[in-house]
């Protein structure tokens, strides 16, 4: 139309694009943001909640395919999770942490640093909270990639990683059951958030900022080498423990309940503020805290015999009383709780004090003539005259003190 000749065409049209692209990418760069979505009849900013029409200054690059509706509830959607997992604590947890998919990880301040394990048999209920969560948040925003494949180390973790850039939230619906022995430094930098390095196919390296939320689905626990604390707190459990026999199964509930997502929406919202309202602390869960203790069992029997009997090496208050017990005692101790669990310790006394160092005593050790001592918090050496702890009958009571506006019907 401007009269430019074709043999000009034919022959700038390349070089005319590739400054195109150029001139895009330095002056009108997209950079999506997750707390901003987009719906059939708006786009809603999820922190405050509020419908807004359409415009070109929300970055969003996907629709929802459903209306948003403050006001919609999900009586379903509760009734079945009231029956897969009867414990409030469980959830809430996972209420709260499927919250954090409407925030924007890589502009929050404060650092969350859990994924979460929905462990279970099957016929349980996990697989419909995976497809409404994809349903939900959408399926092009929900990665499904292995634990195993973003850890370990190599080209293909590079490309697992910018297959999961710019998710929501990578949920895998089976973990691989393998040994995760010298990936825990990955797995703890990757569930803390931390900047990670990907490439695609024919592609140079670049940095991934915004990890998407970590959800994995389990039957049974990958082993690990590592057993501390900074470890095993990274993990939140949400354990299903009710199994729904085959004639009471509703086999289309997944696809029923996408009439209900705006008010399953609604419902994810309210976790995100009770989250914040609890400062980004989840609730201590009876069921969660028993599948640490196992969890720890088959890695580490001093660390999980520890926290059943309540040992420390620290105070927990202000000049709160210690006592000196003799190794012995708490050797023979750990011997019968491993017994009385079905955990295995093929070690001897001394492995067991390299043990008790690693978990923080080594500084609370005293050396007599008539043996080892431990400088301990929580417990006496009357308290191992008591019977040792079977972690299937453990009462565990947690006192919460914070105070949260909970919706009637999510508790």
């Amino acid at each position: 139309r401007m009269l430019v000749r074709d043999i000009d065409l034919l022959y700038s049209s390349k070089y005319f694009f590739e400054e195109v692209k150029r001139c895009m990418k330095l002056h009108n760069q997209l950079s999506p943001v997750f707390h901003i979505k987009a719906f059939r009849n708006g786009v809603v900013d999820m922190r405050d909640g509020k419908l807004r029409p359409f415009s070109s200054e929300y970055p969003v690059i996907y629709l929802n395919d459903y209306d948003y509706d403050p006001s919609a509830r999900c009586p379903t959607w509760n009734s079945f999770l009231r029956q897969v997992l009867p414990e409030k604590e469980s959830r809430l947890i996972l209420q709260m942490y499927l919250g954090l998919c409407t925030l924007d990880r890589g502009s929050m301040v404060d650092k969350i640093e859990n994924c979460l394990m929905l462990y279970g048999n099957g016929s349980n209920g996990k697989g419909v909270i995976f497809d409404t969560v994809k349903g939900v948040f959408g399926r092009s925003n929900v990665s499904e990639m292995p634990l195993l494949s973003i850890i370990k180390g190599g080209d293909e973790r590079l490309r697992n990683m910018a297959a999961i850039d710019g998710k929501v939230v990578n949920f895998c619906p089976e973990i691989q059951v393998r040994d995760m022995s010298g990936y825990e430094d990955a797995f703890k930098s990757i569930c803390s958030g931390e900047p990670q390095y990907g490439r695609v196919i024919g592609g140079n390296v670049y940095v991934v900022y915004n990890i998407p939320w970590m959800i994995f689905s389990m039957n049974n626990i990958p082993s690990a080498s590592d057993c501390s604390h900074g470890y095993f707190r990274r993990f939140l459990y949400v354990v299903f423990n009710h199994i729904t026999p085959d004639e009471l199964q509703n086999k289309h509930l997944a696809d029923d309940l996408r009439a209900e997502y705006p008010g399953i929406l609604n419902w994810i919202r309210r976790g995100a503020k009770y989250l914040k309202q609890r400062r980004y602390m989840f609730p201590k869960s009876e069921n969660a805290e028993k599948q640490k203790l196992m969890v720890m069992g088959k890695s580490d029997v001093v660390a999980s015999w520890a926290l059943a009997r309540g040992v420390r090496f620290t105070s927990h208050v202000k000049n709160e009383i210690f006592t000196w017990v003799k190794a012995s005692t708490m050797y023979n101790d750990m011997l019968k709780y491993a017994e009385a669990n079905d955990f295995v310790w093929s070690g001897t006394p001394v492995s067991f004090g390299r043990a008790m160092s690693k978990i923080g005593f080594g500084n609370n050790k005293r050396r007599l003539s008539a043996g080892a001592e431990y400088k301990v918090f929580g417990c006496t050496e009357d308290t191992f005259k008591t019977p040792v702890p079977v972690i299937s009958d453990i009462n565990l009571t947690f006192e919460d003190t914070l105070e949260v506006d909970y919706d009637e019907e999510d508790i």
